[in-house]
């Protein structure tokens, strides 16, 4: 079941025991509240791990720009919506870049012709994302409520703790989804393999 930005910022409210709102946009402390949280947090959980419904592929060839003043040939810039380029995933190999690149201030400097590059896009339809990730979002999203002020260093803690486990699991759910992934034999193998 898809979720819209209202119902999960009602999960999130709910879950600290606030009032629901009945539209994102609406006039009041808990729809105010909502639209400060809701993109930030949102692209914390982006920035956290590499999400399937956040995954973007793309061929740069197109050269429009100068190169660098020196060390690489061409300079191609990454997409608008570019959150992180994925370099160091072991299902993907995200450059064919045989000589090299760098990422600087939003271009990718290298010696090859075109560079495919696989990255997390911040453009996300929330609609599109896994129950397990809503789930782990709720969770750092009521977290982010309360540190705005809307509850107690408790349930702050109590939210914390929530969504750290809410986001391990959903890594692992994400990561398993379509190929065979080796389970992690401690926390911190998991947090080596899905924290980035």
């Amino acid at each position: 079941m898809p979720f819209s930005k209202t119902q999960v910022c009602n999960l999130a409210l709910n879950s600290i025991g606030q009032e629901s709102i009945v539209t994102f946009d609406e006039d009041s402390k808990n729809g105010e509240l909502c639209r400060l949280c809701y993109d930030f947090v949102l692209l914390l959980m982006l920035n956290k791990s590499t999400w399937k419904f956040s995954k973007r592929r793309i061929t740069l060839d197109q050269e429009e720009l100068p190169p660098p003043a020196w060390g690489y040939l061409h300079r191609f810039a990454l997409p608008s919506d570019c959150l992180r380029v994925i370099m160091d995933d072991d299902e993907y190999t995200s450059y064919n870049c045989s000589q090299g690149y760098k990422i600087e201030d939003n271009y990718v400097l290298t010696n090859s012709d075109s560079v495919n590059i696989l990255y997390v896009s911040k453009d996300v339809n929330i609609q599109h994302a896994s129950p397990v990730f809503i789930s782990a979002f709720v969770a750092r999203l009521a977290a982010q409520m309360v540190i705005r002020g809307e509850g107690t260093e408790s349930m702050l803690q109590n939210m914390t703790a929530l969504e750290q486990e809410r986001f391990l699991e959903a890594a692992l759910i994400e990561d398993n989804e379509g190929s065979y992934a080796k389970k992690p034999s401690s926390w911190i193998d998991v947090r080596y393999t899905y924290g980035r």
